[in-house]
């Protein structure tokens, strides 16, 4: 652990990372106590409640990354924890569909507001190895917050169906751990925009060159952001893959919902460990990091496609956790990494944005190319992940030792 910072500097630093999972995520036990509450909403009004937050979340990260060009990020992410959290106070007194529908909304414009924030910060109170570390537990400590809400909601909706809406009121508590950061928030010129930012600018942008990053008018190599987008869009639509349809599978497999409910928090665990141990981890795998990774994903999807056992469904959920649980904070790491200091939320806000329309666009193009092909084979998800990840596998071997592979 740096020294530099107290422990209340982390805390702070991390319980903003909880909240990257949690918008939606209330919804989901309750849909089915929601179609008795409001008997005239529809299914599609119902449905709408767990995919607004997200469609919201979209734009609102890019709108939080071009913000903090010009707001204070301490500001902007004191506003965004507000309005997230009121919003998860209201969800308690709601009586009417259109109610939750507009706090849906709400929910994800103050969502979208934090969730940049949370690697921005990391970008601005740490460097080198330090930072590399601190975004692996940033990402773990997302993870293991979807694990623990997950299960916390699923309870609470056996009591009443508001309660579950408790888990919005994390922001809350986030807020009484962020307020602190702002006595050792650093060197002030990081939180305002590139003018007030030129020394550092200069600085880094000289070690960037060096390092063969091509830093363009705007602050950021473009094209190395966008490699790292693509890689990152790819690997986390592939990881929805597993959210979305390992239920079906579990279900056409004759075995138990309680499986497959330990199933998926298995998979979040293992997205979470690696996380923990990043360093460790690159320690071991080197310059092969990514490309361990992609294999592992490759093999758990291949495991799927034929083997649909309690055992292999275990070993392949483990399989592509650690794979997407390295490739996520390393691939926030490169971003960071490819623009310049007062441009770095700007560049996570994009990369965090692949993330949301991944999660968004999953279920849809899968079920649209079902449809279309009128493919009933409950394998096909893991079919088309299995090419995903071959393409990857492909590409991560031929450019090794490109910029977005090699660490």
């Amino acid at each position: 652990m740096d020294n530099k910072y107290p422990w209340i500097v982390y805390l702070g630093i991390w319980s903003i990372a909880t909240l990257n999972s949690l918008p939606g995520i209330a919804i989901s036990p309750i849909m089915g106590d929601l179609q008795t509450v409001f008997p005239n909403a529809g299914e599609e009004r119902i449905q709408m409640l767990a995919s607004l937050p997200s469609l919201l979340i979209i734009p609102f990260i890019l709108v939080s990354g071009f913000l903090t060009q010009r707001v204070k990020i301490y500001k902007l992410l004191i506003a965004g924890l507000i309005v997230f959290g009121i919003t998860g106070l209201l969800y308690l007194f709601s009586t009417k569909m259109w109610q939750l529908l507009a706090l849906s909304a709400m929910l994800g414009i103050g969502a979208g507001m934090v969730i940049p924030l949370s690697t921005g910060v990391v970008s601005l109170f740490f460097k080198g190895d330090k930072r590399t570390r601190q975004f692996g537990v940033v990402s773990a400590v997302s993870n293991l917050t979807v694990v623990i809400a997950t299960s916390l909601t699923a309870y609470l909706a056996t009591i009443n169906w508001r309660l579950p809406f408790l888990v919005y009121l994390i922001p809350f508590i986030s807020l009484i751990f962020v307020i602190p950061l702002k006595k050792y928030w650093p060197d002030k010129r990081t939180d305002k925009g590139i003018k007030d930012y030129s020394a550092e600018d200069k600085s880094v942008k000289t070690e960037q060159i060096t390092a063969g990053i091509n830093i363009g008018l705007n602050g950021v190599d473009m094209k190395r952001l966008l490699q790292i987008i693509g890689f990152y869009f790819v690997s986390t639509f592939s990881a929805c893959i597993i959210i979305f349809y390992i239920p079906f599978t579990v279900k056409d497999a004759g075995l138990s919902e309680t499986f497959g409910g330990n199933l998926m928090s298995i998979f979040f665990v293992a997205i979470m460990l690696p996380g923990f141990f990043i360093n460790k981890f690159i320690g071991v795998l080197k310059q092969e990091t990514l490309i361990y990774s992609v294999m592992a994903s490759l093999i758990a999807f291949l495991i799927l496609m034929y083997l649909s056992s309690e055992f292999w469904m275990i070993i392949s959920v483990c399989l592509l956790g650690l794979g997407y649980g390295l490739i996520q904070p390393v691939c926030y790491d490169k971003t960071s990494k490819v623009a310049l200091p007062s441009k770095n939320t700007i560049a996570l806000a994009c990369l965090m944005t692949a993330n949301y329309v991944a999660i968004v666009i999953c279920p849809v193009i899968i079920d649209g190319i079902e449809k279309l092909f009128n493919i009933e084979n409950g394998t096909f998800p893991y079919k088309l992940g299995t090419f995903l990840f071959a393409i990857m596998l492909l590409l991560v071997l031929y450019n090794k030792k490109s910029y977005v592979v090699k660490i």
